[in-house]
């Protein structure tokens, strides 16, 4: 945190570490009760999570829920956070990251 920090000099920034495992349902619900418990409202929050599974795998991962593993962390995960902290947020920053990685058979098709 003080690398950050650092980073941002002439500011008087307070930042709160907190786990969060948008793969998992409860630890999401865990990180909003404790953090909306000891925080009356969120200045900013800052969507920037997301895993990218290799789709031709034999076996699916899944997140502790049973859901395929990508589809839960990116989209329900990040829902469910969402839904839990929207009504105490004062500034909702979006961050759309867009990464995808052509496997050789797919280069070929498209060249």
């Amino acid at each position: 945190m003080e690398e950050v920090l650092n980073e941002i000099p002439d500011t008087n920034i307070e930042l709160t570490p907190a786990e969060c495992d948008l793969a998992n349902l409860v630890s999401i619900k865990n990180f909003v009760s404790t953090t909306l418990k000891e925080e009356n409202s969120l200045d900013v929050v800052c969507y920037n999570a997301g895993i990218a599974c290799n789709t031709a795998a034999s076996e699916c991962l899944r997140t502790k829920e049973g859901f395929e593993l990508t589809v839960g962390t990116n989209h329900f995960g990040h829902f469910y956070l969402n839904q839990l902290i929207l009504p105490k947020v004062r500034v909702l920053v979006c961050f759309i990251f867009f990464y995808f990685q052509l496997s050789l058979e797919d280069k070929k098709k498209y060249k």
